[in-house]
């Protein structure tokens, strides 16, 4: 299709990537650094939602983690600076 007849499509063109999958074997298991894997695992449910929520409620937990660790540098820095104008 030559995009040039249509401007406003060839602002829309889109890269498009494929790939072959091969099946890894035992005699083809060396993986390069930069090599990225498709996984399949058979018998095994897990939808994009579930994995999306378990993602959603990992960075509740660093948020929260982060405020409670603020919260104690807070604690010490006062404790510090009263133990110090007691002293």
């Amino acid at each position: 299709m030559n995009f040039d007849e249509f401007p406003e499509e060839a602002e829309c063109k889109q890269k498009v990537d494929l790939y072959r999958l091969v099946p890894i074997t035992e005699d083809s298991n060396h993986l390069a650094e930069q090599e990225q894997l498709v996984v399949h695992l058979p018998g095994v449910e897990v939808s994009c939602e579930s994995i999306e929520d378990l993602y959603r409620k990992l960075e509740e937990a660093e948020v929260r983690f982060e405020r409670s660790r603020e919260s104690v540098i807070a604690l010490v820095d006062a404790l510090h600076s009263r133990e110090g104008s007691a002293g």
